[in-house]
């Protein structure tokens, strides 16, 4: 979308519907995460699985991780593995 020269950005798309609908799932200072996200970063957070959700857009149930625990020091090598500050 550009508007008098500037250009505004959206995000759409099937992560983008996953990542609200879990945000609006969760709970005061909870994280969840989507099972594919687990995979990604199994050795920097500890999780528990919460039950299948039904979420709007999706025509079958999702299983949800709530993240307890961060390694910090795993993520800080992590990011800077990957180039960047943390």
């Amino acid at each position: 979308m550009r508007t008098e020269g500037r250009w505004d950005y959206t995000a759409i798309g099937t992560v983008t519907n996953l990542a609200a609908r879990l945000c609006a799932e969760a709970k005061p200072n909870q994280i969840l995460i989507a099972q594919r996200l687990v995979a990604a970063v199994e050795d920097l957070v500890e999780v528990e699985p919460i039950g299948d959700l039904h979420l709007k857009g999706f025509h079958r149930p999702v299983l949800p991780f709530n993240v307890l625990q961060c390694c910090l020091m795993a993520l800080r090598t992590c990011l800077l593995m990957a180039g960047l500050r943390a």
